[in-house]
């Protein structure tokens, strides 16, 4: 759809190597035509009729505004045209993340996670890489998680009692930040629960939609504040988990630099996400850190900047605040984060099926529900 826009704006047929890397098998080509004809015999042909081979690196031209394009958008007939990008990959630019070694965490209703290197490894349990996806010379590797703000609204909208709202109210705060009030004041493993961070699925390092939330160690003492933080918790061993894939296969993480709506928000998530992962995580100022990144590319494309290592160290928005892990707070998560692992392999790995059985059934009494 981004590669269509541009075509249509400019009459120029090109795509850009994000896209056509993490979305089309392309890796400086696409595979052959005897694969696609493999896959199914009707896909012969598609590479260089359905599918353009003009792939073209991020920091290039797609082209000129046409009268086409002037007359859809009010531009001027010529305006330089970027090639598009991938939403969760254009803050890199905005951020100062043009080489090796930092992540970008993407904070928001899910999470993600990008990196860049000029190493190029298979990294298992990941969305996968692109070469020169995002910086030109370097691999891009992506991964995400399915649930991270979504979770905590989840939880708010539909299981905090009256009393609280009540009390949000009388305070000014919204829920969210009473509950992190309250969270916050908690030593780590003081609520003694542990969540596996599911409640919409998991998309790495297990790909797998249908797995579902886990709660261990609720009581009848448990607040909504215990739930809360042990969800946003759970949402920070899902990101060391990540980590660990990554750098399992070879892509040393060295340091976090995050962005998106609750990067900027809460401190106390921040604060647990640095104990969790041992990483110092910087977070950014910037509050709208992908349409930032999308202008430093079209700085490069009317011209500004030779190149979008240059536009970035020139324009790179500062950082708002840093989060250093505190190394006790790190050492009881560990342990914390060894059990995660257990649950995850346990209920994500085959060896209990209960969740998808849960489903199914699910899904059938549903379908019923529905003839009926």
């Amino acid at each position: 759809a981004a590669d269509w826009l541009t075509l249509m704006l400019t009459g120029n047929d090109v795509r850009n190597a994000a896209l056509a890397g993490f979305k089309g098998l392309w890796d400086e080509k696409y595979p052959s035509n005897e694969y696609f004809e493999e896959v199914d015999p009707r896909l012969s042909g598609i590479v260089g009729t359905k599918v353009c081979t003009n792939v073209q690196k991020p920091d290039g031209i797609a082209g000129y505004i046409n009268k086409k394009g002037a007359k859809l958008t009010g531009l001027l007939e010529g305006t330089a045209v970027a090639l598009p990008l991938i939403d969760a990959q254009a803050p890199m630019a905005a951020l100062g993340i043009t080489g090796s070694g930092e992540m970008m965490l993407v904070l928001g209703t899910s999470g993600c996670q990008e990196m860049q290197s000029d190493k190029e490894n298979a990294v298992v349990g990941i969305h996968g890489y692109a070469n020169g996806a995002v910086m030109p010379g370097l691999y891009t590797y992506e991964a995400a998680q399915a649930g991270v703000g979504d979770a905590f609204d989840w939880f708010v909208k539909n299981y905090v009692p009256k009393s609280y709202q009540e009390k949000a109210k009388a305070k000014g705060l919204n829920l969210h930040q009473l509950l992190t009030e309250k969270a916050q004041k908690q030593k780590v493993g003081e609520h003694g629960i542990l969540a596996l961070d599911w409640l919409n699925g998991n998309r790495c390092v297990l790909n797998d939609s249908d797995l579902s939330g886990l709660f261990i160690g609720v009581t009848i003492a448990t607040k909504p504040e215990d739930i809360y933080r042990a969800i946003i918790e759970s949402t920070a061993y899902g990101t060391r988990s990540i980590i660990d894939a990554l750098e399992k296969g070879g892509i040393e993480v060295k340091n976090i630099c995050a962005t998106g709506g609750i990067a900027l928000k809460n401190e106390m998530l921040m604060q647990i996400y640095a104990d969790v992962t041992g990483k110092e995580i910087r977070v950014s100022a910037s509050k709208q850190s992908a349409a930032y990144g999308c202008a430093l590319y079209a700085a490069v494309a009317c011209g500004e900047y030779k190149n979008i290592f240059e536009a970035s160290k020139a324009l790179k928005k500062p950082d708002a605040a840093k989060y250093t892990p505190n190394l006790e707070n790190h050492r009881i998560y560990t342990e914390l984060y060894n059990e995660y692992v257990k649950l995850h392999d346990y209920f994500g790995r085959g060896e209990n099926n209960v969740m998808k059985k849960l489903d199914k059934l699910k899904r059938e009494a549903y379908n019923e529900t529905d003839r009926n």
